[in-house]
């Protein structure tokens, strides 16, 4: 018999094998979709700026120029092959994009007036994701908001800042007053002891300050814990500034002037939340 013969006779013995249930059959196919990750919010973008107050007829006033990212993730046994964003509009949707390896969408143009007077059909209220996996199976889409409160520190209190509550002032603080500040005008103190208080958002909390020259650290405390040492020196002015973003989770969040030598100076203008 040739070796041929031979060749082939193995390969018909092995094929009836597996037809017979005996030896490894063929791995089933992947029907899975991928499990997706998502935030449920977005974060503020530190490093930003937010924009000035815009004048409205039908309430006071609204921010926009509000810079706000989200970032997901998805595992899948096939591999992920693609992720897949709609927009999200107070009245309708938009279309879904091509499906891309991007895992993070930053929108630098989000306006707070929904939130303060209504808003309207195409006020964005987030963006929907969904993944793909390697095999063609689609996840079901998880919406994300990106529906910020501008919660502006007006030299007494935070207007429009109900959702954090009545703030706590300690130490000495007086009242800035620039159109160039978010609502008009900020609030400031140049003593280590100065500190202010107030109750974070569910989610994410963002703090605007006003920085330059003259402006110092800040402490930044959640539930009492030290989260991070901020800088708001800037050898330019930089207004609307910011210049932290946390999950926050409800607890309360404290701002302690660290009173730097020769940099002495906390402006706080404003407060983010989601």
């Amino acid at each position: 018999m040739s070796t041929r013969t031979v060749i082939a006779l193995v390969g018909a013995a092995t094929t009836l094998a597996l037809a017979a249930g005996q030896g490894s059959a063929l791995a089933a196919p992947d029907t899975t979709p991928p499990s997706l990750v998502t935030p449920a919010t977005a974060d503020f973008v530190v490093g930003s700026t937010i924009g000035t107050m815009l004048p409205d007829a039908d309430g006071p006033t609204s921010t926009g120029g509000i810079a706000m990212r989200a970032a997901w993730s998805a595992t899948d046994a096939s591999g992920v092959c693609g992720y897949s964003t709609r927009a999200e509009f107070g009245g309708g949707i938009g279309d879904w994009s091509a499906w891309s390896s991007a895992t993070s969408l930053t929108d630098p143009g989000i306006t707070d007036y929904d939130d303060q007077f209504g808003g309207g059909s195409m006020k964005l209220d987030g963006y929907s994701v969904r993944a793909r996996d390697c095999a063609g199976n689609v996840s079901a889409a998880k919406v994300v908001s990106y529906r910020p409160v501008v919660a502006q520190e007006n030299g007494a209190t935070f207007q429009y800042g109900s959702v954090i509550g009545t703030p706590t002032y300690s130490g000495t603080w007086a009242t800035a007053s620039c159109s160039c500040f978010s609502g008009g005008q900020t609030r400031r103190t140049s003593v280590a002891s100065g500190s202010v208080s107030f109750t974070g958002a569910q989610h994410h909390t963002g703090i605007v300050v006003a920085k330059g020259p003259d402006r110092g650290k800040v402490k930044v405390y959640v539930g009492g814990v030290l989260k991070a040492t901020v800088d708001t020196y800037s050898s330019t002015k930089v207004n609307r500034a910011v210049v932290w973003n946390g999950v926050t989770s409800g607890a309360r969040v404290t701002l302690v002037d660290a009173a730097t030598p020769g940099h002495p100076r906390f402006d706080l203008d404003a407060v983010l939340v989601d």
